[in-house]
């Protein structure tokens, strides 16, 4: 962080502003990095990749408006943009704002149908079952599982939507193969 400071107050470099923004990013010191990005976008406002970097920053410091501000910059950029979309939706998630959220996912997910984006699936389907939908959550779930069966987070998220819609035994079932999966998966145990 000295030697780039030091670099950028002998010669203003956008490369080297982006490597001191990601050194601040891996001392946790989070306002400064997101201080140094907006300097970059400032000097390349059609960057999309600076704001999505920006987004993750805000996530990180769980400033949900921060977040959106910079998803929502990033959107009049490119708006098919999966990751745009999906940070966007973490963001609505960390406002409350789950049906803008579900909305985001799923355009997260159609936009990318030659590989599946899992986490968008597996983020909706969590928001999903925040929002009472276990029937559709659990549709989630199976996309996921049909591709990826060993994924463990989709296999609890399966289980819960089982034990909600009071499927006792099968929610057990699912339980147990997340924990052959992860011997330690302590919400499987739970």
């Amino acid at each position: 962080i000295k030697c780039f400071t030091h670099a950028l107050e002998l010669r203003e470099d956008l490369e080297t502003r982006d490597y001191l923004s990601q050194a601040y990013i891996r001392n946790s010191n989070l306002p400064e990095a997101h201080k140094q990005l907006q300097h970059l976008t400032d000097a390349e406002p059609e960057n999309i990749k600076i704001y999505l970097r920006m987004a993750e920053v805000a996530y990180m410091m769980e400033d949900y408006n921060l977040m959106a501000d910079a998803c929502e910059k990033a959107k009049l950029i490119d708006g098919d943009n999966p990751q745009m979309n999906f940070s966007y939706a973490r963001a609505c998630i960390g406002q409350a704002n789950y049906i803008n959220a579900i909305a985001l996912l799923s355009k997260a997910i159609a936009v990318s149908p030659d590989e599946p984006y899992w986490d968008a699936y597996l983020l909706r389907g969590e928001t999903l079952l925040k929002m009472g939908d276990a029937n559709s959550a659990e549709a989630d779930a199976d996309t996921i599982l049909a591709s990826l069966p060993e994924q463990e987070e989709s296999l609890l998220l399966k289980a819960r939507c089982q034990q909600i819609r009071g499927e006792q035994d099968a929610a057990m079932e699912t339980y147990t193969k997340a924990i052959e999966l992860n011997p330690f998966c302590l919400a499987a145990f739970k």
